[in-house]
């Protein structure tokens, strides 16, 4: 009778840490997907504003990096309040819940808006139908291209063409992006920390996907692939 007393307090003691650790983890991803990268982004914007200045024939490009800046700032401020709200409620980690949902036609647009105003060009295309993704998975990928895209940001070569491939058919959703890198581009400690693609893995991998990354001195690829039919997981 003790021992199995004192194995079912074991077994219990066992599965608090494993909640509290998956429940650590999914807070760190989403301070990552929402304050770091928005954060990352305005520093980025700020910097090519800041190349700008003074040269009266770019004064449109300074005052469009600014009202990003606001935006993203805006934003970014909205999502905090929003993520704290909702940790707040009971049982919103423990489920698994992500603290905030992502919507994917946006983040397509989103990015494309991005990539444009950080002087790349890129291309994007969409196969298949991105609404028929459950809430969840689509959540999932938007998160998962915001990032890409953040990275895309950091160490594509100015003026360069970049391409965005999202893929959904009836077994998988499949994300192709192919950057070209510029070889005196080096991210600081203030835009890099290295936790961004761990994320983008995890994302997957939770979702019985993966992601595969590239990267030469040439261009930079993230191959994710996600399949359908995978049971929904603890953590987004």
């Amino acid at each position: 009778m003790l021992r199995t007393a004192d194995r079912r307090l074991e077994d219990a003691a066992v599965t608090r840490t494993e909640a509290l650790r998956a429940q650590r983890a999914l807070i760190a991803r989403e301070l990552h997907d929402t304050l770091a990268r928005a954060n990352t982004q305005m520093v980025l914007r700020a910097q090519q504003a800041k190349a700008q200045l003074g040269d009266p024939e770019r004064a449109d490009q300074v005052a469009a990096a600014l009202e990003d800046i606001v935006a993203v700032g805006h934003q970014s401020v909205t999502d905090l309040r929003t993520m704290l709200r909702v940790l707040r409620e009971e049982n919103a980690v423990a489920t698994g819940a992500a603290p905030l949902s992502a919507d994917l036609p946006g983040a397509l647009e989103r990015a494309e808006h991005d990539l444009r105003a950080a002087g790349l060009r890129p291309t994007l295309a969409c196969e298949g139908d991105t609404s028929s993704l459950a809430p969840f998975l689509a959540t999932t990928v938007a998160r998962i291209l915001d990032e890409a895209v953040a990275n895309m940001i950091k160490y594509a070569a100015r003026g360069a063409r970049c391409s965005v491939q999202l893929d959904v058919d009836d077994e998988q959703v499949g994300l192709l992006v192919i950057n070209p890198l510029a070889g005196n581009r080096r991210a600081t400690p203030a835009t890099s920390s290295g936790l961004g693609l761990l994320g983008i893995q995890e994302r997957a991998q939770a979702h019985g996907g993966g992601a595969d990354v590239i990267s030469d001195d040439r261009q930079w690829i993230l191959h994710v692939t996600i399949p359908l039919n995978a049971s929904v997981p603890s953590t987004p």
